[in-house]
């Protein structure tokens, strides 16, 4: 089974993300903050990576900053509201 790896402080959207995910017959892992996201990841290497930008503890820039620092290859989708153009190039 396939393990996704939800990163956002929302709960309700956390949520609602994991009981889709886990509709679809995923393994769904959830962190609230940035530092425990990245911790998780590192951790469990799960196979996706859904990341919200703006988090608590350790922001969505800086969480795929070091994991690709650390040679993790695992796919990322950021999720997000914010409309930024510094961040868009950040994480290219």
């Amino acid at each position: 089974m396939q393990t996704i790896l939800v990163i956002d402080d929302d709960e309700s959207l956390r949520d609602t993300i994991a009981v889709m995910l886990e509709q679809e017959g995923y393994r769904v892992l959830q962190a609230a903050d940035g530092r425990a996201g990245y911790d998780t990841a590192l951790t469990t290497r799960p196979d996706l990576l859904i990341v919200d930008l703006r988090l608590p503890g350790m922001s969505g820039v800086e969480i795929c900053r070091n994991l690709r620092g650390s040679q993790v290859k695992t796919p990322i989708l950021i999720l997000s509201a914010i409309n930024d153009e510094i961040d868009k190039v950040l994480l290219l």
